[in-house]
C-alpha cells in the first residue's frame, strides 16, 4: 500500500503535504514488566504489567524539497525574508585581487557598473563574472592601467510578502511539532487503505540529508516521537470497510 503523508502545525488549520515518501513507519515500543509466581516449587511468569506505552514515526526517502522539509531538516523556526528596494548604491571593494570574490549585500541584486572609480572599466565575463541568482561576483582579470579597488555600482528590487524568501537559521528549534496524518492508497483493489492520525509528532531529522549528489535524487528522512494527549496518541481509521480472508 502506497499513500499520502500530510502534516500541521498545531498553530494553523492548514495541512502541508509532504510529498514523495518511500516508506512510513509507525513503530510503538511498549515495556513491560513481569510478574512470577512460585507457587509450583519453580519460578514461572504470572502475567506482564505495561509500564511504558511510547512510538515514533519514519518517514524515509522524501525527495520534495518543500518550505516545510527544509524547516523540519534542519531543525528551524518557519520566517521569510522581505528587502526594500535599493534604487543605487556603491560597494566598495579594496585592492582587488585576480580570484577575489565579493557578494553584494541583498538579495536579487543587478549590478550596472563596475569601475576603479576612475578610468579603468571592467567588462562583464572578461574582468568579472556576476550570478545574480546568489549575488556572488568573482573577479577574472584586472584592467591594464586600473587602481587597487573597485566601485562596484549596483541596485536590489523590493522583496514584498507575495514575493518573500524562506530565511531560516539552523538548528534553532527542537524540532517540528504538529499533527501527521499518512492516507493509504492502493490500486487495482489490492488491500485495503486506512488512514494514520498521530495527534502529536515532533520530527527530527534521523541522518544526512544528500545534496549535491547529480547521479541520484537528493533525498533525506525525519523521524517523529509521538506525543500522547487528551485524545490518545491517534487513530487508525478505515477509508473502505476491510473484508476479512
Amino acid at each position: 500500500m502506497g499513500g499520502i503523508g500530510l502534516f500541521k502545525p498545531h498553530d494553523s488549520i492548514k495541512w502541508i503535504k509532504v510529498g514523495p515518501t518511500e516508506t512510513a513507519e509507525f513503530t510503538p515500543n511498549i515495556t513491560t514488566q513481569p510478574v512470577y509466581t512460585n507457587e509450583f516449587g519453580d519460578r514461572r511468569l504470572l502475567r506482564n504489567i505495561t509500564t511504558t506505552k511510547e512510538g515514533s514515526v519514519a518517514l524515509n526517502g522524501l525527495s520534495a524539497w518543500t518550505e516545510w522539509l527544509y524547516q523540519a531538516l534542519y531543525v528551524s523556526k518557519h520566517k521569510y525574508l522581505t528587502q526594500t528596494a535599493v534604487p543605487s548604491d556603491t560597494l566598495i571593494v579594496e585592492n582587488v585581487a585576480v580570484g577575489d570574490t565579493v557578494r553584494l549585500p541583498g538579495k536579487k541584486g543587478t549590478v550596472t557598473a563596475v569601475t576603479d572609480g576612475a578610468t579603468g572599466v571592467y567588462v562583464e565575463d572578461t574582468h568579472y563574472t556576476f550570478h545574480p541568482s546568489t549575488g556572488f561576483i568573482e573577479f577574472l582579470a584586472i584592467p591594464a592601467g586600473a587602481t587597487e579597488d573597485v566601485e562596484v555600482e549596483y541596485s536590489l528590487p523590493a522583496i514584498t510578502e507575495t514575493e518573500k524568501l524562506i530565511d531560516y537559521g539552523i538548528m534553532e528549534t527542537s524540532g517540528t511539532r504538529g499533527e501527521f496524518m499518512y492516507i493509504g492508497l492502493t490500486t487495482d483493489g489490492l488491500g485495503t487503505p486506512v488512514e494514520m492520525h498521530l495527534f502529536d509528532v515532533e520530527f527530527l531529522p534521523n541522518g544526512a540529508a544528500s545534496a549535491g549528489d547529480t547521479a541520484n535524487v537528493n533525498t533525506a528522512g525525519l523521524t517523529g516521537s509521538v506525543y500522547t494527549t487528551d485524545k490518545g496518541y491517534g487513530t487508525i481509521r478505515g477509508l473502505d470497510k476491510i473484508v476479512n480472508a
